[in-house]
């Protein structure tokens, strides 16, 4: 039977070496799931979970951050979800160090996010819209993490496919009935009631606008 145990555990794992080198970095819960806007890589999550052991014993909770991996980008090469996990780790040295990294409720990502990115070992760009962004890590980070890219690469064995959409449509089929007058050939749309109520004249042509007999599905 398929788990995704071991797949959440390398991930662990992977955040614990990101932790050790950038200990800025927060102690997070790391869960696996299928983002339905199918654009999101991965998300950070500010004290999200709470120890219910410390809330028994210290009366007050202990709470822990979330950082979620969307479970299509797992079919990835690992240094693609390596770069996931370092992205959502300078979300997390942000909060640690008190620093505005976005904008536009989490959208837009700034120049202290480029700061953060670098500093991690991470490649950056700029896109309209969004700011920066992390497209690959350097060359010199896969190095440094070559252990860990081969534990992923050996680990991440199961993934999910992208939510299927259905083709944007062109709107509800319209109720409205189209009629044609036979003498100018103008169009007019009304329901059927109203074509049902009685005849609709065209006024140049005093003839009686004819409605189109509906078509089979």
């Amino acid at each position: 039977m398929a788990s995704l145990s071991p797949i959440v555990h390398v991930l662990e794992r992977a955040y614990a070496a990101i932790r050790v080198i950038n200990p800025d970095a927060r102690p997070a819960v790391i869960t696996v799931y299928r983002h339905d806007s199918g654009t999101l890589r991965g998300y950070f999550h500010e004290s999200q979970f709470i120890s219910r052991q410390a809330e028994r014993e210290e009366g007050d909770p202990q709470r822990w951050d979330e950082i979620q991996i969307d479970s299509t980008i797992l079919q990835e090469p690992a240094r693609q979800v390596l770069c996931t996990l370092l992205h959502e780790a300078c979300h997390s040295m942000a909060t640690h160090r008190g620093i505005q990294d976005t904008s536009r409720q989490g959208r837009y990502h700034n120049r202290n996010f480029a700061e953060l990115a670098q500093e991690v070992g991470l490649t950056t760009s700029t896109l309209s819209g969004i700011g920066v962004v992390t497209p690959d890590v350097a060359d010199a980070t896969a190095q440094r993490y070559a252990t860990v890219l081969q534990d992923l690469a050996e680990t991440l064995t199961l993934y999910q496919e992208p939510k299927v959409r259905a083709p944007k449509g062109k709107g509800k089929k319209s109720r409205m009935v189209k009629a044609t007058c036979p003498g100018c050939d103008r169009i007019i749309r009304a329901s059927q009631k109203t074509f049902d109520a009685g005849a609709i004249v065209c006024q140049p042509c005093a003839t009686d606008f004819q409605p189109e007999e509906p078509k089979d599905e």
